[in-house]
């Protein structure tokens, strides 16, 4: 879109082109003197959309020169926020969110990407692109949506930080939504696959593993689990559940019985019943990071044949069990810390590939019914025909 400017009107400009109504859309556009991080002097273009009325067009225009005006007579020029000032600012805002260190590496490779600019520079294109690159990564391989979508939501909220700031006028985050694809119901492990992986795993590792499918608690929040949240003598412990709307940990309760609570117990006791800490740590005395669990895990059911397993696994394993034993989804739903049951159902329970196998005994009933009794009397009357019977045997009876 190419902006003309109306003669004789400072800073009013309208569109080169009419709108299908035949009026002119028209806009207030002025170069504001700023001073850049680096101490240089320049300006940057402001641009502001004014409707199509002339008239008003026409006072808001001298509206805003002359509010412009007034700000370089009164004020003196403010130095422009770049990037890499606005993301350290807002870091600090965010160093206690449980997403703090995904949040810190898709800004930084954000500001990688675009570079150290002036923040009032970034566009919507510019986002745009960056989440195009950053569908594949470094090796060539294809990096999945939800990922990508990742970097979007942590893209946001920054953006909305600066605009609270009064860093930037409009948001760049403007009209970009996630992208929608298809979520693959993940297979759960049998009970007998889940004792071979246990059997062949280290002591550390069952612990963990263990920890997992008896709270149906996700990776991070099970590694994360600490001392001072458990509750060994009432038998219950809180989760912090690192996933919600609000990136904040958020406390969720669960009830155990005897099996957790001896390997809790026998955890303490090695550790001399501490009062805080992390309960699972490694040979430094220090929490397991995701890394620390999750590489030994794929190298071990690799080699146990089952490379589809995934940690992310135990946690719809559990929500199955509790809703085939207890014949009640809610259930499972509690213990999982859904908001809505739908979530429960549609992809952390085994019911729906059981309901669709019984689904393909019933067709099969059906197609026997209605294709196999004609077929079988055909047969027989072919074979009676041949002097045999069904099963290729010669009939006596028939000569």
């Amino acid at each position: 879109m190419n902006l003309i400017k109306v003669e004789g009107r400072e800073g009013l400009c309208r569109k080169d082109g009419k709108n299908r109504n035949g009026s002119y859309t028209y806009y207030w556009r002025r170069q504001v003197p700023v001073i850049f991080e680096n101490g240089n002097r320049g300006s940057k273009p402001e641009k502001i959309r004014l409707g199509t009325n002339f008239e008003h067009a026409l006072k808001d225009a001298g509206r805003l020169n002359a509010e412009l005006e007034a700000k370089l007579s009164d004020v003196p020029v403010q130095q422009e926020v770049t990037l890499s000032v606005a993301i350290s600012e807002y870091l600090d805002t965010a160093r206690e969110m449980a997403s703090y260190r995904e949040i810190k590496r898709n800004l930084e490779q954000f500001l990688g990407y675009k570079g150290d600019v002036p923040l009032s520079r970034i566009t919507r294109t510019d986002v745009l692109r960056f989440l195009a690159a950053s569908k594949v990564g470094p090796d060539g391989k294809r990096i999945s949506v939800a990922t990508v979508n990742g970097k979007l939501a942590d893209l946001k909220p920054f953006f909305g930080y600066a605009l609270d700031m009064g860093y930037l006028e409009f948001s760049p985050m403007e009209r970009i939504k996630p992208e929608k694809y298809t979520r693959t119901q993940k297979r759960i492990p049998t009970s007998q696959e889940t004792r071979t992986l246990l059997d062949a795993c280290k002591p550390w590792m069952k612990r963990i593993i263990q920890a997992m499918y008896l709270t149906g608690g996700r990776e991070s929040e099970v590694l994360r689990l600490r001392w001072e949240d458990v509750h060994l003598g009432e038998k219950w412990l809180a989760l912090m559940r690192t996933k919600n709307r609000e990136r904040k940990p958020i406390p969720h309760d669960i009830a155990f019985e005897s099996t957790l609570e001896n390997l809790l117990g026998q955890i303490a006791l090695e550790a001399g019943f501490p009062a805080e800490g992390p309960v699972f740590v490694n040979g430094n005395g220090k929490e397991y990071t995701r890394g620390q669990f999750y590489i030994p895990f794929r190298r071990l059911v690799k080699r146990l044949g089952m490379a589809w397993l995934q940690p992310s696994c135990f946690r719809p394993l559990t929500s199955t069990e509790i809703e085939e034993r207890s014949d009640n989804p809610r259930l499972s739903q509690l213990q999982l810390g859904h908001s809505k049951l739908s979530t429960t159902m549609n992809h952390y329970m085994r019911r729906n590939q059981e309901a669709k196998k019984r689904a393909a005994k019933y067709i099969e009933a059906f197609a026997r019914e209605v294709e196999g009794g004609p077929v079988d009397h055909q047969i027989d009357h072919l074979a009676k025909k041949a002097g045999v019977t069904v099963d290729g045997s010669e009939d006596k009876k028939l000569v």
